[in-house]
């Protein structure tokens, strides 16, 4: 499994909740899923820390912050992003193939 955020993080609660709702006042469904959307990410990572925790599944992640937002388009942001990445990935490479039985 390949995360886009370091060990450790966890989602917060959006402050613009009430934002939300009043702009998706036609479909309170999914202003309710806005709302409580940072406890389910937060669940879907326990749940994979789990996998890991048992050794089945491999978690890559970021060794760091990295501060490139979703909609990024600064080359030279996504560029140290992808170094990042592939730094991380060389420094864990034995440990890869060792999880997929290389």
């Amino acid at each position: 499994m390949i995360l886009t955020q370091p060990e450790g993080y966890r989602k917060k609660k959006s402050a613009i909740v009430l934002l939300f709702r009043i702009m998706l006042r036609k479909y309170p469904a999914i202003a309710d899923t806005m709302k409580t959307r940072h406890e389910a990410y937060n669940a879907a990572l326990d749940e994979l820390y789990k996998l890991k925790q048992a050794g089945n599944t491999f978690v890559l992640q970021p060794s760091k912050k990295l501060n490139v937002k979703r909609t990024e388009r600064r080359p030279e942001r996504l560029r140290a992003l992808y170094q990042l990445g592939r730094q991380d990935a060389l420094a864990k490479i034995d440990a890869i193939r060792q999880f997929v039985g290389g």
